[in-house]
């Protein structure tokens, strides 16, 4: 984990007032809890992705399901 951190540290990441070089442990702590919640966020949209993909296809069949009832009568 340490080499993780120095090579963190080495490393430039893009700021609010633009470039930063990482120094600071603390600021190693902030990219790494950033990219956490990129991760959380990312497992929820493809969660909420999968079901709305599951609605859709219940919604097809009970609409298609409707449309033959009617063409049947």
């Amino acid at each position: 984990m340490s080499r993780l951190l120095h090579l963190l540290a080495r490393t430039r990441f893009i700021s609010r007032i633009g470039w930063t070089k990482v120094t600071k442990p603390a600021a190693v702590a902030r990219v790494l809890s950033a990219a956490r919640e990129t991760v959380s966020a990312a497992a929820q949209v493809q969660s909420a992705a999968s079901e709305l993909a599951t609605q859709s296809l219940t919604v097809k069949r009970e609409v298609d399901s409707f449309l033959s009832d009617i063409q049947a009568a």
